[in-house]
């Protein structure tokens, strides 16, 4: 089962409304990418523009390439 991560971290730098985040499910979703169940009150990556979520495994590479990109 996927560990809850601290989103303290997330606060230090600007973000604007189609950055993707991390967010903590309020429903029952399925990874975008691999479709494994993400259930409701876990953390997961969200993509806003494309409204897709992903699980952390999925989505943490392509999450911190944009964060990185974007400092």
């Amino acid at each position: 089962m996927p560990q809850k991560v601290p989103k303290a971290w997330a606060f230090f730098m600007s973000t604007y409304s189609h950055d993707p985040r991390m967010l903590t499910s309020r429903f029952h979703s399925k990874c975008f990418k691999c479709g494994i169940s993400i259930p409701k009150g876990m953390n997961a990556y969200y993509w806003p523009k494309d409204r897709r979520i992903y699980c952390l495994s999925c989505g943490h590479d392509d999450y911190i390439a944009f964060r990185s990109a974007a400092a």
